[in-house]
């Protein structure tokens, strides 16, 4: 029996079409930056192959940042195009109404990346067609600070979802996995290898390092992802910053000290 191949969905500044107008340059040239620098090379090293990346964008953004995006993902995702005020889910599940399935959807933010088996192992589960899976081990990376947070999470941004003729994709909150929650076809995998990563920075402050999160040195980033983390400059650290980073420092000694 052949794989079940998967889809990637990106919503690339979603809010736009509520907003009816562009975001500033420098905004979206930092998440261009983040979705080259992070997103893409998460997918470019995927073990297995058989996925298509899908990145949607409303036809009410600015047109020279509309072709921006096109031309960072040219030869390697699909551009699908917003009309109107018509959100993403509708657009993807467009898009895939005639693709053979039974196939998954997985969401991955355009800040976000994931490890380079998660295809391989998403594609190798034989679960029941409408089933929704969670890889629970994820990492939580703030690019403010020399420390990530590793994070066990099983309601968490990355479900994957299969079915066919687009009844498999979600809405930008989630919503449709309420409904899965308590029933026979949600699965949740407590994987020991972090499956996924979450960038906390300056553009996107609603993910952020708890203090239950476990933590580790970025450093661990390059060895589970395959990316070296940026330098960090400490003179630069707000006091807030800085707080955080003696807690964690604290915390990561302890944890130490424990094993």
């Amino acid at each position: 029996m052949d794989k079940p191949k998967v889809f990637v969905l990106t919503r690339f500044a979603e809010e736009i079409g509520h907003r009816g107008a562009g975001f500033s340059t420098d905004w979206w040239d930092w998440r261009i930056v983040l979705l080259k620098q992070w997103t893409e090379p998460s997918l470019r090293r995927q073990s297995a192959k058989n996925f298509e990346w899908l990145v949607s964008i409303s036809e009410t953004a600015i047109p020279q940042q509309r072709q921006a995006l096109v031309d960072a993902v040219a030869g390697f995702a699909t551009v699908v195009v917003q009309k109107g005020l018509a959100p993403s889910e509708d657009v993807f599940r467009a898009h895939l109404q005639n693709e053979k399935g039974p196939y998954w959807t997985v969401r991955l933010d355009s800040d976000d990346m994931i490890h380079p088996d998660f295809i391989a192992t998403l594609s190798s589960e034989r679960l029941p067609v409408g089933a929704v899976l969670s890889f629970s081990s994820g990492v939580i990376l703030d690019l403010g600070t020399p420390f990530l947070g590793l994070r066990r999470l099983s309601n968490n941004p990355f479900l994957a979802h299969l079915g066919e003729k687009g009844d498999n994709v979600f809405d930008l909150g989630h919503h449709g996995k309420v409904s899965f929650a308590n029933t026979n076809l949600f699965f949740a995998r407590d994987n020991r290898v972090p499956m996924w990563l979450q960038l906390v920075h300056g553009g996107n402050q609603a993910n952020r390092v708890m203090p239950w999160d476990r933590p580790a040195l970025t450093g661990n980033v390059l060895k589970m992802f395959g990316v070296l983390p940026p330098k960090l400059n400490v003179s630069q650290l707000s006091p807030f910053r800085w707080l955080d980073f003696l807690r964690h420092l604290v915390f990561f000694k302890m944890s130490k000290a424990r094993r």
